[in-house]
């Protein structure tokens, strides 16, 4: 049903006016909040952007460079014999790490000095908690009034947009979107927002100011769902001991954990897609139909319907993964010493079809 869905009448499954309704405040017109040709503008975009030599350039330097300082903390409250909040340090290596590939500047999330939220931090946090709460409270435009949620959602709203509009201002006085052809290797070294100031449209006009602004925090976005990962990957590691010592002979043996390097750390990939089947980051979703519709040996769909799924409850579908399906059993990936790659309808902790 899932394919049907996304891929075989994938013109027909929209995410929707209320997902956009919910979101839209904050996240703009960007990719993951528009459908039809909006959306698919902004996939042919970001397809230009996410080459394989700018995901080096830009993602992996700010991921090396984040997880340095979250080691340094970890490390700074191992040698205290502190206890701490591990969950929290992912969310904020998250959001140092995406903030810093989408604006090129660290917001000071991972300092060393103290653990105290800084304003974007805590900005881009509570304006994502509100987002969340409106899916489960459709009276939101009226609630949120009247208990203040309004005017301090505003108020976040207001400070992530000073911090956004505010860089990309200073980028266009420094003219740093302006490299074409051979400019464009220095660009990958740079972030995305200058990658996106380098597109021009099919009239050879650059992106708006809000759009870099959406685009952009479109990225950051999906720091929530990384951490996450992280954060009920480590919670299995813990219960699982055992585990940790194949990983280390991995990390040991490998020169530099990089991009590249990290796709032959057999082991490691298994654990990760082990915490993803059994707690995926994203672990129910809905699409509404456009038009009436039948799936093949499923129910009728009628135009304006939400077609709901969970990924949570396929994760755990012992008919899919066989009768240790709740178990964290990450040799289940491996096959005759390599990582086993499974269809994306099975595995599905990454959606499927063409918006993933």
């Amino acid at each position: 049903m899932l394919e049907y869905i996304q891929r075989t009448n994938f013109q027909n499954y929209v995410k929707g006016h209320q997902f956009f309704r919910n979101l839209s405040p904050l996240l703009g017109h960007g990719i993951f909040v528009v459908d039809g040709p909006a959306w698919k503008t902004q996939r042919q975009a970001t397809a230009r952007i996410f080459t394989g030599s700018n995901f080096r350039g830009v993602v992996s330097t700010a991921i090396q460079t984040n997880l340095d300082r979250l080691t340094t903390i970890i490390g700074r409250h191992a040698d205290r014999g502190e206890t701490f909040d591990l969950a929290d340090l992912f969310f904020r290596f998250t959001l140092s790490s995406f903030s810093e590939m989408a604006f090129g500047t660290d917001i000071g999330a991972l300092s060393t000095e103290s653990d105290a939220p800084v304003p974007f931090a805590k900005a881009f946090d509570y304006g994502q908690m509100v987002m969340n709460r409106r899916f489960t409270n459709p009276f939101w435009p009226v609630t949120e009034r009247i208990d203040g949620t309004h005017a301090r959602f505003l108020a976040a709203k207001k400070t992530i947009d000073e911090f956004s509009y505010g860089i990309i201002e200073e980028r266009e006085q420094a003219g740093r979107g302006n490299f074409t052809g051979s400019q464009k290797q220095e660009a990958a070294r740079l972030d995305l927002l200058s990658l996106y100031m380098a597109l021009r449209d099919e009239n050879g006009a650059p992106l708006t100011r809000s759009a870099l602004r959406d685009a952009c925090l479109n990225l950051i976005i999906c720091r929530d769902t990384t951490a996450q990962g992280l954060s009920w990957t480590f919670f299995h590691l813990m219960r699982h001991p055992k585990l940790v010592e194949p990983m280390r002979k991995e990390c040991d043996e490998t020169d530099k954990v990089d991009y590249d390097s990290f796709k032959n750390m057999t082991q490691t990939n298994a654990v990760f897609q082990e915490g993803l089947r059994l707690h995926p980051s994203v672990p129910k979703n809905a699409w509404e139909a456009l038009n009436d519709d039948q799936i093949p040996n499923g129910p009728r769909i009628e135009k304006g319907d939400l077609v709901f799924w969970s990924d949570w409850v396929m994760g755990r579908d012992t008919d899919v993964w066989g009768p240790d399906a709740g178990e964290f059993k990450p040799s289940r990936w491996i096959e005759e010493g390599q990582l086993k790659k499974e269809s994306q309808w099975k595995a599905h902790f990454f959606n499927g079809g063409y918006r993933l």
